[in-house]
């Protein structure tokens, strides 16, 4: 799991929303007792509006670029801004950190876009909604934008500063609202952004005539989903979905992928949905994904104390996968298990890594060879229990000291 850097305080009521949402995200994915993990910077949100007054928005820029330096050097793998209005700063922000900003435009615009609306609503700050910072990655994604009229403008940029901010809900305001984004769905709008953190504190999806599209909730449910994504140059590695049944089954009927790793072939679309539900959900189990499209096209795993038989300790796991045959040959799986491996030493304090194949599967032999693990043992009449039989099985192994030493080295060169 990724450490999320969340840079909250703007303001603490709603970055309340974004802690429970992460954590209820990442609880139903695991199950269990698992939690998200977060690093918080919690800005003092007087300053920042104080400079939002007086037009320092170099002042903002300052103050969230360190957050934001502080969150990376602690060991944060990716920033959520818990604002939308502060995202005008994110170009600026982004110049002083090496970490990726989850941009809060972009996880909306992409929810908005699986629903197949065109023409949103949006409200939030002032800044927010006479300005192009969020306007323009939402038409940058397709969708057409707009705003209220100058008058309402007003009226909801008052209602956040003046009462929302301050955690004060009003009925009266809410009427409002309710009347502006009428009147927008008048003016074509098919669907509403509530396009401020604390708008969800007033508007709910009861109290609207369109679909509400609330940041907040948008933006914290991606940081959970983005918690459990490894990324590298041209893949994906996520959480299986059941939805990832039917590709899945296409290629796990192929007999030439299965019995090599020791598990039988599929032999039915509801069979690998089965597979997914019990066998691919351990809390490092990854769909390997090409970024074009998002589609499994593999696995990859850590197999964690307790569930592996090559250890008993918690700083040492297991690694395996698989990859579809219409990939093989593009060093896919060797830039998967990098990613993975990297994963980890750095994020899940692992020392050591088992690796093991069975006698045969020369492409496990090769990949483990090029990745640097180093032979251990041969075991001869190991149980294969999917496919009731016995087989011979090599077991290699990586240390952390030797991953950094060979990580060193190839930077050398």
């Amino acid at each position: 799991m990724n450490v999320i850097g969340l840079i909250g305080g703007m303001s603490w009521e709603s970055t309340v929303t974004y802690y429970e949402i992460m954590n209820r995200e990442i609880a139903k994915a695991l199950g269990g007792f698992h939690s998200a993990k977060i690093m918080m910077y919690n800005v003092d949100f007087a300053e920042l509006e104080k400079n939002m007054s007086s037009g320092n928005w170099d002042g903002n820029a300052q103050i969230l670029s360190d957050a934001a330096q502080r969150l990376e050097k602690a060991g944060a793998r990716f920033i959520v801004i818990a604002t939308n209005t502060m995202h005008k700063l994110v170009p600026q922000i982004e110049k002083t950190v090496h970490i990726p900003i989850l941009h809060i435009a972009d996880a909306t615009a992409e929810c908005i876009k699986r629903d197949g609306l065109k023409k949103v609503a949006l409200l939030g700050t002032k800044f927010t909604m006479t300005q192009d910072f969020i306007k323009d990655r939402l038409t940058a994604a397709g969708l057409d934008v707009i705003v209220p009229d100058e008058k309402d403008i007003e009226l909801v940029n008052n209602v956040i500063f003046n009462e929302l901010c301050l955690g004060k809900v009003l009925d009266s305001s809410r009427t409002e609202y309710k009347r502006i984004i009428s009147d927008m769905k008048e003016k074509g709008a098919q669907g509403v952004i509530l396009g401020c953190t604390e708008i969800g504190m007033l508007i709910g999806k009861n109290d609207s005539c369109l679909p509400v599209y609330d940041t907040t909730i948008i933006h914290a449910t991606e940081a959970a989903r983005h918690a459990l994504m490894l990324q590298t140059k041209r893949l994906i590695l996520r959480r299986w979905q059941e939805s990832d049944a039917k590709d899945l089954y296409t290629y796990a009927k192929d007999p030439d992928i299965g019995p090599a790793a020791g598990w039988p072939v599929h032999h039915s679309e509801e069979e690998s949905r089965n597979v997914i539900q019990k066998g691919l959900n351990g809390a490092e189990a990854y769909a390997i994904c090409l970024k074009t499209d998002n589609r499994a096209i593999g696995a990859i795993e850590l197999k964690l104390n307790g569930h592996t038989d090559k250890t008993e300790r918690d700083d040492e796991c297991e690694i395996g996968s698989w990859l579809a045959k219409p990939f093989w040959r593009q060093g896919i799986t060797e830039e998967a298990s990098k990613e993975l491996i990297r994963h980890a030493f750095e994020d899940c304090g692992m020392n050591r890594i088992w690796g093991a194949y069975f006698d045969g599967n020369e492409k496990s032999k090769r990949l483990q060879e090029k990745l640097g693990f180093t032979y251990h043992q041969t075991i001869k009449d190991v149980e294969v229990k999917l496919l009731h039989e016995k087989r011979t099985e090599h077991i290699n192994y990586l240390t952390k000291d030797d991953w950094i030493k060979n990580e060193i080295l190839h930077k050398e060169l």
